[in-house]
């Protein structure tokens, strides 16, 4: 045990610690910087570039750049390696309400993170073709018209491009106007929502270029109020065939009155479709299972 020899008696103003109150309180304080100890080793450091105009984090062997290190140049040059080493990523709200109206992204960059340009006043960014996956909001409030992303995206996050001027983007060879991510067998997709405001006649395609679309994920395109931010209902779904899974919520709050699922439904999760406006719904012959509010199954086929 870790012995601290005190002063008999502690003084501050008025007030008297006896020595055993101030050995408790010192063996506390001690305690308590070994339990956090952990913690605080787990938090990635901060470093300059050799300019001394970036900040980056280090994950593994690759640099994430985390924002500027003072006021961010516009426009913004962000280098393919800092100090020798290769930028891998752009970090969580790196560059978020910087205003920039500039920005170059180098090949090599293959994350984006979420937020991480939101807020700033984009109207066209040139994106790598090493690119990989775009983060929730990272592009939100900009002045987007129009984007291409490389063919190499296999996952772009929920309103990745709300709040700009454009509903739809390209991805390869394939249009879009959802959200995906990929699945654990790097072969499908999950459909998780809209790149920006989804449009009032939603259509889920069947893939996006050579991977098909099987899921439609938790909450996707629940409706949410935002009075700062109003949303089109979705009023009319197409489900491309190939899809299996509707996931919980994920249709709830819409104003949809008919749907006609493909074949390859199997599964509808608890209160998919709860507070639309379903008159008329056309089954999958491949369904077997129907969820309740409470996720009990209340049909099996």
């Amino acid at each position: 045990m870790l012995k601290v020899k005190c002063p008999k008696i502690l003084t501050v103003g008025k007030l008297g610690i006896t020595n055993s109150m101030s050995q408790a309180m010192i063996r506390i304080i001690i305690l308590l910087s070994f339990l956090t100890l952990p913690f605080a080793s787990k938090v990635a450091a901060q470093y300059v570039d050799g300019k001394g105009q970036l900040t980056y984090k280090l994950i593994g062997n690759d640099a994430i750049i985390t924002g500027c290190f003072n006021i961010c140049p516009d426009p913004l040059p962000i280098p393919s390696n800092v100090n020798g080493i290769a930028v891998k990523g752009i970090g969580t709200s790196a560059f978020e309400n910087e205003l920039l109206a500039n920005v170059t992204i180098p090949n090599g960059v293959t994350a984006i993170k979420s937020r991480a340009f939101a807020n700033n006043r984009f109207t066209d960014i040139k994106f790598p073709d090493s690119l990989k996956t775009v983060g929730t909001a990272a592009f939100s409030s900009n002045r987007l018209s129009s984007v291409s992303l490389p063919g190499s995206v296999v996952s772009i996050g929920k309103q990745a491009f709300f709040d700009n001027e454009l509903t739809e983007l390209v991805v390869g060879s394939s249009t879009t106007h959802i959200s995906y991510g990929l699945n654990d067998d790097k072969q499908t997709l999950t459909v998780t929502g809209c790149i920006a405001s989804c449009p009032s006649n939603l259509i889920i395609p069947s893939k996006i270029n050579q991977f098909f679309i099987t899921k439609v994920a938790d909450q996707a395109f629940y409706k949410i109020s935002n009075p700062a931010f109003p949303i089109i209902p979705i009023t009319s779904v197409v489900f491309g065939d190939g899809v299996t899974h509707i996931r919980a919520v994920s249709f709830r709050g819409q104003m949809l009155t008919s749907i006609s699922l493909p074949n390859s439904v199997v599964a509808i999760g608890n209160g998919a479709f709860n507070g639309d406006m379903l008159s008329n719904v056309k089954f999958s012959q491949s369904l077997i299972s129907i969820e309740s509010a409470n996720g009990k199954l209340i049909s099996e086929f």
